[in-house]
C-alpha cells in the first residue's frame, strides 16, 4: 500500500476514536454511567407522576 493510504486509514481511525470519546464524555456528563438511575429517567418519571396526580 502507498503511504497516503496509511495516512488516510490512520486519520479515519483517530477520527472514529475521537467521535467515540466525545460521545462517551457527553454521556458521562449526562450521568449515564454509574449504578444510579440515569437523571433523564428520574426527571421523566417525576413528570409522569405529577401529571398523574393532576388528572
Amino acid at each position: 500500500m502507498h503511504q497516503s493510504t496509511w495516512v488516510v486509514l490512520l486519520l479515519l481511525l483517530f477520527g472514529e476514536i475521537a467521535v467515540l470519546a466525545v460521545g462517551g464524555f457527553v454521556l458521562w456528563l449526562a450521568g449515564e454511567f454509574g449504578d444510579d438511575t440515569p437523571r433523564w429517567t428520574r426527571l421523566r418519571l417525576r413528570g409522569l407522576r405529577k401529571r398523574g396526580r393532576a388528572q
